[in-house]
């Protein structure tokens, strides 16, 4: 596991980020990048954005404009779950034994994740990255990229395996149900790893998924504990696949296993 975790974290710098940033180094990038009056009012900008919006990932890109370097600065400030969350995912993959023909990544940046998967499947696989802000650039020409919101995208070609990290605000997950409902293949998987901090909200998504008839799979979910700044966090890496008689699991985080 901790040998994932390095390859991952050693993957993300090839790709521009900073996985193991710290608070004291992100305001001095920032400040080296921007300047010490720009960096100080950006930050207070994005402070206020985290504070008051519901949408804080748009505001933020809305912010930061066209420059990638910047965007991909602010993601790594958070990163580090999402490597937690990818090396969980491979676990759960190893378990699956699943050969998928073709992938697609919902919410995916520029794609890192969606990368790794490809090398964990011996680069065998066809590749569909879905990710509305254009400002991020693929990290690989195999990709096909579409800037699309869920809502918009719609395709005949069906992915064996779906998932996302992060993919989706908690308003934005009827979008990403449906999205999901449109491009499974009939034998499909898909893994979400969400922020959902409650067990209404858990149950309200794993509502929205029954509905999709996407069977949930309990055995192989479960959530992942980690440290944050005012404590512990947690998010759930639910597993579903393609159902045909589908009926809604009484589930809360107590009866999710730890990874």
């Amino acid at each position: 596991m901790e040998d994932s975790k390095q390859w991952i974290n050693e993957s993300l710098k090839k790709f521009g980020f900073y996985p193991e940033l710290t608070s004291p180094n992100y305001i001095k990038l920032m400040k080296a990048k921007k300047g010490l009056a720009k960096a100080n009012s950006f930050l207070d900008q994005v402070d206020m954005i985290l504070a008051n919006s519901r949408d804080q990932e748009t505001e933020i890109a809305k912010l930061i404009g066209e420059d990638e370097e910047l965007l991909k600065l602010v993601y790594s400030t958070g990163i580090r779950y999402s490597v937690h969350v990818l090396n969980s995912i491979l676990d759960v993959l190893d378990d699956l034994e699943v050969d998928p023909a073709h992938i697609l990544e919902l919410g995916a940046a520029n794609g890192w994740a969606l990368s790794l998967l490809d090398e964990y499947f011996d680069n065998s696989c066809k590749l569909t990255l879905v990710e509305k802000n254009r400002v991020w650039k693929a990290v690989s020409p195999k990709f096909n990229v579409v800037n699309l919101s869920y809502e918009e995208y719609d395709t005949d070609t069906k992915a064996d395996l779906i998932f996302t990290i992060f993919g989706a605000p908690y308003f934005g997950f009827e979008e990403l149900v449906a999205c999901v409902d449109r491009a499974l293949s009939a034998h499909g998987y898909f893994i979400a790893a969400l922020r959902i901090p409650d067990d209404l909200m858990l149950s309200n998504f794993l509502k929205l998924c029954a509905t999709a008839g996407l069977e949930f799979d309990s055995k192989r979910s479960g959530q992942l504990t980690v440290k944050a700044p005012h404590g512990l966090e947690r998010f759930p890496i639910l597993v579903f696949k393609r159902g045909t008689s589908v009926e809604e699991e009484p589930v809360v985080f107590d009866l999710l296993r730890e990874f």
